[in-house]
């Protein structure tokens, strides 16, 4: 079991970032892990995705299950799935056929919701977005949306820190 805590980690906040994005769901035993290839971390859980390119120290190539996730410790275990983890690659479209939605740039729960309202009001009415995935996947760093027509995803970037929301439908 690999133990990481702000004090032995560098980069645990981005950790913690990613680790949000795992899924709960005990039929998805891929979905509950990061998948860590050289220079890339993912974590998805289908409606969201997130992405790390870089290094954090500690965390080697594999495939690591979120076993624990608490404000101040993440804890990891490297395991072996039956099924390959989800192909990531593939869900990440052009952002040049996307509309550039600035982002207000602040840690503040507000400044938040104040960038949901802005991505909200630039996607097209048949459509949803659930504020808490947004949000998380925002928080703690400067983000900048891009928002496509329908149901298509909405991308976040920021530098080493990629992020894809899947909106919903509103009406069914």
């Amino acid at each position: 079991m690999e133990v990481f805590t702000p004090k032995t980690t560098p980069e645990f906040e981005t950790l913690r970032w990613l680790a949000n994005a795992v899924s709960n769901d005990p039929l998805q035993p891929g979905w509950q892990c990061l998948n860590v290839r050289k220079g890339l971390i993912v974590a998805t859980d289908g409606p969201r995705l997130h992405q790390y390119n870089g290094h954090i120290t500690g965390l080697f190539p594999g495939t690591h299950r979120v076993h624990k996730r608490l404000q101040k410790e993440i804890q990891l275990e490297l395991v072996e799935l039956d099924s390959p983890y989800p192909d990531t690659d593939s869900a990440w479209p052009d952002t040049g056929e996307l509309t550039e939605v600035p982002l207000v740039t602040s840690y503040w729960k507000t400044d938040a919701d104040l960038s949901f309202a802005r991505v909200i009001r630039a996607m097209t009415t048949d459509v949803a977005l659930d504020h808490r995935l947004f949000t998380d996947a925002i928080r703690g760093a400067e983000f900048t949306a891009y928002v496509g027509e329908g149901i298509s995803p909405i991308v976040l970037l920021n530098g080493e820190r990629q992020a894809i929301v899947m909106p919903i439908r509103a009406n069914s």
